[in-house]
């Protein structure tokens, strides 16, 4: 039953070198089902290299998590908007001194 195979399944770990294993109880019986409905059923066990894992595992039974505070990106956002126009300001009166000059003078 579907329940019985969910049972299966979920007892086992999931870790890859774990199932991996020819002589793994939850290969074994994924096996044995599998050749029952078909007839040439084979068990390939691969080996990651160990100079590149896919992922690395730590065995400490405890680790502190750091949380910190961050502004939010609203204000990165109003931040950008003051530098933008005060750079816009700053180029309109650039590129308009003659005509600030002879209206002050």
């Amino acid at each position: 039953s579907l329940a019985g195979w969910l049972n299966l399944v979920t007892s086992y770990p999931r870790h890859p070198t774990l199932i991996s294993d020819k002589n793994s109880e939850l290969t074994k019986s994924l096996t044995s089902a599998l050749a029952r409905y078909v007839q040439d059923v084979s068990t390939v066990t691969g080996h990651p290299d160990r100079r590149e894992p896919e992922f690395a595992l730590y065995d400490t039974p405890s680790a502190v998590m750091n949380i910190y505070r961050v502004k939010p990106a609203v204000f990165d956002l109003l931040l950008s908007i003051v530098i933008c126009s005060y750079l816009a300001v700053l180029y309109l009166i650039l590129q308009n001194s003659t005509t600030i000059l002879s209206v002050l003078s």
